[in-house]
């Protein structure tokens, strides 16, 4: 075998060695699954069913932060949503929008590409859904809301020690509306994607940051 042969080999398993070691201390990879229309739903426009990606084991997850949680209706499955309030803080839904403890999360603007449609699941019917941006917390994520069929208003008080969890699909939600608050120990940040449901080849949804 010559140099650059064994080079190679000790480069490559020493990388390999690398990557497992990160992944079994720090990381998770997590395929999001496409079995639950409702999950597959409530997850857009951050992510999509199939998509590839990296969950933070360690670290403390907080307000404005994407995470993956324990389902609280059956524990050997996860919801994905929103950090958006802690134990104690006040939550009013209006229009889809939502407000913690009488602040606002501000919309200024749109995400630049047209409305998008997706099947309701509790009605099978097809909705048009509108891409709104949003900056909560010091970060800024996109939303999609109904504007020809928005929920009525909703408010609850945080339980002491939990969370209120939103979907980013704020109309078509697996969220604190559905199952109330969320035990935060449960839940860890979900940090990047690696690729789509497609593969490597499609850029639109390879290598992106999750906030």
């Amino acid at each position: 075998m010559s140099g650059f042969m064994r080079f190679l080999l000790w480069t490559v398993l020493i990388l390999g060695a690398l990557g497992a070691f990160l992944y079994f201390a720090f990381f998770d990879v997590w395929k999001l699954p496409a079995d639950d229309p409702q999950f597959a739903v409530s997850v857009e426009p951050t992510l999509t069913v199939g998509d590839l990606v990296i969950i933070a084991r360690h670290g403390s997850p907080s307000t404005g932060h994407l995470v993956r949680c324990a389902d609280p209706d059956e524990p050997r499955r996860f919801v994905v949503g929103r950090w958006m309030a802690g134990g104690g803080d006040k939550v009013e839904i209006v229009g889809e929008g939502i407000t913690v403890d009488g602040q606002r999360a501000s919309s200024p603007r749109g995400c630049g590409r047209p409305p998008v449609s997706l099947t309701n699941p509790a009605s099978g019917a097809l909705e048009p859904l509108t891409c709104r941006q949003v900056e909560f917390a010091g970060l800024t994520h996109e939303t999609l809301s109904s504007t020809e069929h928005a929920e009525g208003k909703r408010a609850m008080t945080v339980d002491p020690g939990k969370i209120f969890l939103a979907s980013d699909n704020r109309h078509m939600h697996l969220d604190s509306r559905d199952f109330g608050s969320i035990d935060p120990s449960s839940c860890e940040h979900v940090l990047f994607r690696l690729w789509g449901d497609s593969g490597f080849g499609d850029a639109s949804h390879r290598f992106t940051i999750i906030w």
